[in-house]
């Protein structure tokens, strides 16, 4: 039987390779768990609902890992004595149906069979730019039937997700297209693209569950369902229309975004080519042009980076100043520009840089690596040490830390 202080919390930066083996451990026993109650779930789902397909996992360890890290920065997190505590969808069950109103009857019969912790429904609206997928999340407590859980069945409940097909879908394009690649600066106009597909895709669920009532109603108010239905229709037409129009309108801005991201797009390729004289030129072009803030700093970032491949130092680092000012959640540029400062062997300076990136972010790997290599540079061999150690232990892949944690230990052996 494994210990039931399953992630107990020995201190406050997660350990990658100790919460590895522990989970890796446990995860045959969850796996078996949530095969019974998936198989309990898909029968209950059935009796409420025909047709209902079903999907479970048990969540991947470096996806679990990277979510912990997420919770982890949240202000004012209270982190109990264990990390399952952060983390409640480790089991996961996803209910897919064809029609909205279906999700709301299997909601009603799980209610009545199961402990129900948690519902939240999520709505996926959003500004104009934005998009998210639509879902009911519930947190079930799991039952007390499935005996291979038993030793942690208090401990952690069942995430379940109900969704349409068409929810389903789209959640499945967007973490292919968005999650996975993260953000992009030159992907503005496909985020609104994208944004309009997902608006589609919820009126089409809701037209769907419109023309499900109608097929259902008394022969009597065929007609008037028909007329209510119709005007629906038009309703619908109505603002498809409304948005192409406002899409015209803001043609010319598009055309001006377009030339920006090709502008941009050119000089990240001439970057990548390390022409970084044409390179300069470009970004420099793309920053007299009216691009928003955040892209702004973005740039003004990689500049930095293509003055400091020619060994012009001095203008990266005002570049990576003018781009952390812009946007002070750009710890990128602050990176940079303590690298820099490092180089120029300027390490009081390199060494604030890099305090500052770790105070603002004390899960990233990268802070302490560059306050390591400050400490390396002054002899501080023992801090050096540590703070190798503790970006090894967030990024246990981290070569440039690996290498310089062993010259650390040669310097205190010798």
């Amino acid at each position: 039987m494994m210990d039931f202080n399953l992630f107990r919390v020995s201190n406050h930066l997660p350990d990658y390779r100790q919460l590895k083996q522990e989970y890796e451990a446990f995860a045959p026993m969850a796996g078996e768990a949530l095969s019974q109650l998936a198989e309990i779930v898909r029968q209950e789902a059935g009796d409420a609902v025909p047709n209902v397909q079903i999907k479970y996992r048990v969540k991947a360890f470096d996806s679990f890992f990277q979510k912990l890290l997420r919770r982890c920065k949240e202000p004012d997190l209270q982190i109990g004595s264990s990390y399952f505590e952060l983390i409640t969808d480790i089991i996961g069950i996803r209910l897919i149906c064809p029609f909205l109103h279906d999700r709301d009857l299997i909601v009603e019969y799980l209610q009545q069979h199961h402990e129900v912790l948690e519902i939240e429904e999520k709505d996926g609206n959003g500004s104009p730019n934005e998009f998210s997928y639509a879902s009911i999340h519930i947190l079930l407590r799991m039952p007390p039937q499935i005996q291979a859980f038993a030793p942690y069945r208090e401990l952690i409940p069942v995430s379940l997700q109900l969704r349409t097909i068409l929810q389903d879908a789209w959640a499945e394009v967007e973490h292919e297209l968005i999650y996975k690649i993260g953000t992009h600066p030159l992907n503005t106009s496909i985020r609104r693209k994208l944004a309009a597909i997902n608006a589609n895709l919820t009126l089409s669920d809701m037209l769907f569950q419109e023309i499900r009532e109608s097929q259902n109603i008394r022969r009597l108010e065929i007609l008037q369902r028909r007329t209510q239905f119709n005007n629906h229709m038009r309703s619908a037409y109505e603002v498809s229309a409304l948005s192409q129009m406002s899409l015209e309108d803001d043609h010319q801005t598009a055309f001006n975004r377009k030339n920006q991201e090709d502008l941009l797009l050119s000089a990240l390729e001439k970057h990548i080519e390390e022409n970084f004289e044409e390179a300069i030129q470009l970004y420099t072009e793309c920053l007299e042009t009216n691009v928003p803030s955040e892209t702004q700093s973005i740039i003004y970032n990689h500049r930095g980076m293509a003055y400091n491949s020619l060994n012009r130092f001095h203008e990266g680092l005002v570049d990576f100043t003018q781009a952390f000012e812009i946007n002070p959640k750009n710890l990128r540029a602050l990176l940079n520009r303590g690298f820099t400062f490092q180089k120029l062997q300027q390490f009081s300076e390199a060494f604030r840089d890099f305090e500052k990136v770790i105070e603002i972010d004390p899960y990233l790997a990268d802070g302490y690596y560059g306050r390591a290599l400050t400490c390396f540079s002054l002899h501080r061999w023992s801090s050096c040490r540590e703070d190798c150690e503790a970006a090894l232990r967030l990024q246990p892949d981290f070569q440039s830390a690996k290498s310089l944690l062993d010259k650390a230990q040669e310097e205190l052996a010798a």
